[in-house]
């Protein structure tokens, strides 16, 4: 997750925070989280920013009636709304959105140019994309990472893991201009590292599936942490 600096802790609201600022948010704006899971980010969002509503989107009924609780609990109901539906197909009239957020969800979509295009299509002219997710190295693989990473992308049941230049292509295509794009400093993974292994009272430490996967073997995953930042052309 994104860090405030180098040695700053790793905080969930904190790296929230950050990227909402890089995405341009403002008080007062609409904004879009386009596979936005339970809606944590939306309501860390909503709660920083005065006057900021939120509009939630994400496939799964599950995380839909989770996040409904998590907006009712928090007291968020009149900032932040989700709907349980397909991103590729937004409820939305065209201009609706000052500017749209895709933390970690691109990856899920197997029609990346149709995806794009629908949120650009909900966002104003002038209104900012922002898209912060794992990204595949471009350039060629060699063979073990090609395995490793088609690996990766099964146990987190991604369509496949986004390449930059194929976001940028596909803003490009939608309308959009490319403000910045590359991978994120200050970006920590000790979240991702203690979820390699569980408590065990019999062993200490269990390895997870996901430590099972990558600990022992993936030595060279070509991903990285990463960020596309577009506009909307007027």
């Amino acid at each position: 997750m994104l860090k405030a600096g180098e040695e700053a802790p790793e905080d969930p609201e904190t790296s929230t925070r950050l990227m909402a600022e890089r995405a341009g948010i403002r008080p007062g704006y609409r904004v879009l989280d386009a596979g936005c899971g339970v809606g944590g980010p939306a309501i860390t969002v909503a709660s920083s920013i005065r006057g900021v509503v939120v509009h939630g989107i994400t496939v799964s009924p599950v995380q839909a009636l989770i996040g409904h609780g998590l907006i009712a609990e928090t007291g968020m109901a009149e900032q932040v709304s989700i709907l349980q539906g397909d991103y590729h197909h937004l409820p939305f009239a065209s201009d609706t959105f000052d500017a749209a957020v895709m933390f970690e969800s691109i990856g899920y979509s197997p029609d990346r140019p149709r995806l794009l295009g629908e949120v650009a299509r909900v966002v104003r002219p002038g209104g900012r994309l922002y898209i912060k997710d794992v990204f595949a190295q471009a350039g060629p693989l060699t063979e073990g990472q090609s395995r490793d990473l088609r690996a990766f992308d099964q146990l987190w049941h991604l369509a496949g893991s986004p390449k930059v230049p194929e976001v940028q292509a596909a803003l490009i295509g939608a309308g959009c201009e490319i403000v910045a794009s590359g991978p994120m400093d200050n970006v920590g993974n000790a979240r991702f590292l203690r979820a390699m292994v569980d408590f065990d009272p019999v062993t200490i430490f269990r390895v997870t599936e996901l430590g099972r996967a990558f600990g022992m073997k993936a030595e060279n995953l070509p991903v990285f942490f990463g960020e596309v930042i577009a506009t909307v052309r007027d």
